[in-house]
């Protein structure tokens, strides 16, 4: 799997991504941090989370040395060529607040479910619609081929979350949201589309370096290559001269010994230069191409995409 940086998710949403409610400040260098929603609870006997409103603000209260499970803000929709997986963001983990080990897989649909663990010996608080998880996106290889019934989660995980206390709530909260609402949602959020527009003039500039770069590269990697051969080709040649010079004069005095030195009209010196030089290219080219196919990828990998 490789993961996307935030210039291929720029691409993908929208195309192979959906994630909505969008906020753009929840999109990092390689991954999209996800809110939590006021709809948490105990893993142990399935009771909703408490929720203390301070400041006109809501707090979810996390219990000390307790599991217990969140559903996200954003839902998601990710094609067959798209994968996932969840992590904890470190700010939360060095409170205590751990650990996520999830994957999100090919045509998910819905909201995350997250399953975290409060490890210190203190209640944490975590407020309303404040990230907490992250989510990093990757390519697969190959498109994924599932048939219905190889698709084991049911859209926003509906059968885990009928199970916990008032989670019949929250699925009728989502009840009339599916994949094309997601996506007209996306398509109409303005958030979105300043963020495109934004973001659009970055990756030109970013590409307008990648081809800078590039270029500096090729150039590199061309000079390298150039003297490389040249290195050969004064290493080789000596070599080849004197290895000829032994071959020709047998190639003489084989001719002279056959019925060719009776004919007047050939002369077995004249086939000694246009011999030569023929078999001495051939049999150098020959070399130099061998000993580019060990050396030239060599100069490929140094002078490769991290050298600019």
């Amino acid at each position: 799997m490789a993961n996307l940086s935030n210039r291929d998710f720029f691409h993908e949403l929208n195309r192979n991504i959906w994630v909505h409610p969008f906020k753009a400040e929840n999109i990092k260098g390689s991954s999209i941090n996800l809110s939590a929603s006021k709809f948490a609870w105990k893993i142990d006997d399935r009771s909703r989370l408490e929720i203390e409103v301070n400041g006109g603000k809501q707090y979810l209260i996390i219990p000390a040395s307790t599991p217990v499970i969140f559903a996200t803000e954003e839902a998601v929709y990710v094609s067959s060529k798209i994968c996932g997986t969840y992590h904890t963001k470190v700010s939360w983990a060095s409170r205590g607040l751990g650990y996520v080990s999830t994957t999100l897989d090919p045509e998910y649909f819905g909201v995350s479910l997250i399953g975290m663990t409060n490890t210190s010996a203190n209640e944490i608080k975590l407020e309303v619609g404040e990230t907490f998880v992250t989510l990093m996106f990757g390519y697969l290889h190959s498109e994924a081929s599932l048939e219905k019934a190889e698709r084991a989660n049911s859209p926003h995980q509906s059968d885990i979350i009928a199970r916990y206390e008032d989670g019949a709530d929250l699925l009728g909260e989502l009840r009339n949201l599916s994949i094309s609402k997601l996506k007209e949602n996306l398509d109409n959020d303005d958030a979105f589309k300043s963020w495109v527009l934004e973001f659009a003039k970055k990756d030109s500039i970013f590409q307008k370096q990648e081809k800078a770069q590039k270029k500096k590269r090729d150039i590199k990697k061309f000079k390298w290559k150039l003297l490389a051969s040249l290195m050969m080709y004064l290493v080789i040649a000596p070599l080849l001269m004197i290895f000829f010079i032994f071959a020709i004069n047998w190639f003489i005095g084989w001719l002279e010994g056959t019925e060719m030195m009776y004919n007047a009209n050939i002369d077995a010196n004249d086939l000694v230069v246009p011999l030569s030089v023929a078999i001495f290219i051939s049999l150098l080219a020959s070399f130099v191409l061998i000993l580019t196919k060990a050396i030239f990828p060599y100069i490929d990998k140094k002078w490769g995409e991290n050298n600019a």
